[in-house]
């Protein structure tokens, strides 16, 4: 378990050999949420997974746990593991960490993929969330639940900004059709 020399991040090195590719899970996860990739991943690359702080097995920080404070972490921790630069792929929060690494460590950075990184709320969505997590602690699952059931419940599509089809909210194809 490296220690960056902020908090001690757990963290899982598959693949002996390959340029260095480090996979960063999102706000909700740890590093246990890439084991299909990085297994996949691992025949050719040297594969790093790291549980972001206060997340999975790494330790829970004093104060602080910032996107910012995350790449500074994740970016000693690199300098530790890798060396030279290694690709960056990040899911959700984590696709903002990997942007951030790629943005304030170039040299550390070979390539960054950021997969739906959950940049900025929309509206009041940020002003909401210190009751939600009031919510979730007087209440648990049951408001978690409601949170979930809401945000992707049939008319959630509805009312996000973006692109959608015609026909329809959801874009789906039927099994076994070829993509446009």
């Amino acid at each position: 378990m490296p220690d960056p020399g902020c908090v001690r991040l757990f963290t899982t090195t598959l693949g002996a050999a390959g340029a260095p590719a480090v996979l960063v899970h999102g706000w909700g996860g740890d590093g246990r949420e890439w084991s299909p990739h990085a297994e996949v991943l691992a025949r050719h690359f040297r594969v790093i997974v790291p549980d972001l702080r206060g997340r999975g097995r790494s330790q829970v920080p004093g104060e602080g746990n910032t996107p910012a404070e995350t790449a500074d972490e994740l970016a000693a921790l690199l300098d530790t593991l890798t060396p030279g630069p290694a690709t960056a792929v990040g899911h959700s929060m984590g696709g903002q960490v990997v942007n951030l690494l790629a943005v304030r460590q170039p040299h550390l950075v070979r390539s960054a993929v950021a997969l739906d990184p959950a940049h900025g709320a929309h509206g009041t969505e940020g002003e909401e969330i210190p009751a939600r997590l009031a919510d979730y602690r007087a209440h648990g699952a049951r408001a978690a639940a409601a949170f979930v059931a809401a945000a992707f419940g049939p008319t959630a599509c509805a009312a996000a900004p973006g692109p959608r089809s015609p026909s329809g909210p959801r874009l789906r194809r039927p099994p076994g059709s070829a993509a446009p």
